[in-house]
């Protein structure tokens, strides 16, 4: 039996559908004061009246499974619950073959745009670094590393640009053990050590394929997302500025999920999950979305927002996914695939 370790945190019905209510209206009307300061009073009366008690707030390591099974691994997807299947991907091409000079070497000249947004990065207002949107080869990424520079290609559509790099991974496995239908993009990281991606969450769940390097990621699920003090910038993406606002206290008290990934290493994000990353070395890694309708259901005020409130839209993306070739105009716009 799987369970959610984070099950035991009573946060107010009451209090919860307010602040849910204010979050819902706050993304039509953005700009109201009444709805911004409503808001702010329900997470603070949150905070004081949550209770944590039969909590065990100890350390929580992300279970580590070898050779998880098809229907074992059905559990954790249904129960939204993280787990690491250790070392899967060693023996995969990409973990053996890719490495910054295999990308150099065979697309060097090739550019993608830098996502540098609040909510997923640490350094978005460095004037020292590319802004949102930039281009960047990846030639001159890696030679960016060297003069201490730390560009960051994050969501990178390498892979949908140069489809012949999705032969590098087991696809079979990865149809497989999505157990659904309808797919997303495949994203790449490729960053330098110590370059923090920070707390969001999104409405895919996703499987991250560890190439190279190491990370260290910490989660929340997305049961908690009134206590993060979730942003209503209508991005399609939630953030969360918990480490900024001294409105979120209890949030900070509470011990994420933990886990350290090397290479090989494939790590499970359900739906909605909120998530933290750091680099501790350089580091290329895959995510591998799909749309798992149970997860996405499992939180219907997040799923409306994404739905009808937020850019890209839900029919950007069916539009985009029309699309015979992949573009460069947003780089967090996903393509659905059915297979």
């Amino acid at each position: 039996m799987v369970t959610d370790k984070f099950k035991k945190i009573k946060i107010p019905i009451l209090l919860r559908t307010k602040f849910n209510l204010y979050f819902v209206l706050l993304h039509i009307f953005k700009n109201s004061e009444f709805l911004i300061n409503g808001k702010k009073k329900a997470l603070i009366e949150i905070n004081k009246k949550t209770s944590l008690k039969n909590f065990d707030n100890s350390p929580k390591e992300v279970e580590r499974k070898k050779n998880l099974s098809e229907k074992d691994f059905l559990k954790y997807l249904k129960a939204g619950v993280p787990v690491i299947f250790d070392k899967e991907a060693l023996e995969w091409p990409a973990t053996k073959k890719w490495s910054f000079d295999f990308l150099e070497e065979h697309y060097g000249d090739e550019k993608f745009p830098i996502v540098s947004k609040k909510g997923l990065d640490e350094k978005y207002q460095d004037p020292s670094l590319p802004k949102d949107g930039e281009m960047i080869s990846i030639k001159e990424l890696v030679k960016s590393w060297k003069n201490k520079e730390n560009n960051y290609l994050r969501f990178c559509k390498i892979m949908e640009f140069f489809p012949e790099l999705q032969k590098d991974f087991n696809l079979s496995w990865l149809e497989k053990m999505r157990q659904c239908f309808i797919g997303f993009s495949y994203q790449s990281f490729i960053g330098p050590a110590k370059r923090v991606t920070t707390w969001h969450c999104g409405m895919t769940a996703f499987f991250f394929v560890t190439v190279t390097g190491t990370k260290d990621w910490e989660m929340y699920p997305a049961d908690l997302s009134p206590l993060m003090n979730v942003g209503h910038d209508g991005f399609g993406y939630y953030f969360s500025d918990k480490d900024e606002d001294e409105i979120s206290e209890l949030i900070k008290e509470i011990k994420p999920y933990k886990c350290t990934l090397e290479p090989g290493d494939i790590l499970f994000i359900p739906a909605w999950m909120w998530h933290r990353v750091e680099n501790q070395t350089d580091t290329i890694g895959v995510s591998y979305r799909f749309a798992n309708i149970r997860g996405i259901l499992r939180f219907p005020v997040l799923t409306t927002i994404r739905f009808f409130f937020t850019n890209p839209s839900f029919l950007t993306v069916i539009k985009n996914s029309f699309k015979k070739k992949s573009d460069h105009d947003n780089a967090l716009t996903p393509k659905l695939y059915v297979k």
